[in-house]
């Protein structure tokens, strides 16, 4: 919904954050919406606690992928192969869709917190 209560419908939105790189999704204003109205910036994550099934997508967020998402920078090496692996597996996600015509990709919430919980307990080993 826009300022007017007004609803566009599009095929792809992209948002660029600059150099805010921890600040995921942070260009878009009000936040982004998924299912229920949950407001992915205000209802899920907090500022220190964002995360997404392999940095690319986040559960209840339907065919909401990221390319630069949480848990994606690198200390060792370039992100270029990150947004790479990123596009990658958006771009097989909509062709699967788009073969099966599929509405929605979303991945589960269990799944999700799996990966989320082992990218963490393997994070806290190199602390």
């Amino acid at each position: 919904k826009g300022d007017r209560d007004t609803e566009t419908e599009l095929d792809c939105v992209v948002f660029c954050t600059g150099f805010r790189s921890q600040e995921f999704l942070c260009s878009i204003k009000d936040g982004v919406y998924g299912k229920n109205g949950k407001n992915l910036q205000k209802d899920v994550w907090d500022k220190d606690n964002c995360f997404a099934y392999l940095g690319i997508t986040v559960s209840d967020f339907p065919n909401l992928f990221m390319l630069y998402g949480p848990g994606t920078n690198l200390g060792h090496n370039s992100v270029l192969f990150m947004i790479e692996c990123a596009c990658d597996y958006t771009i097989n996600c909509i062709e699967l869709m788009m073969k099966n015509w599929i509405n929605e990709v979303d991945v589960k919430k269990q799944v999700m917190r799996e990966y989320v919980k082992n990218l963490d307990e393997e994070n806290s080993k190199n602390s």
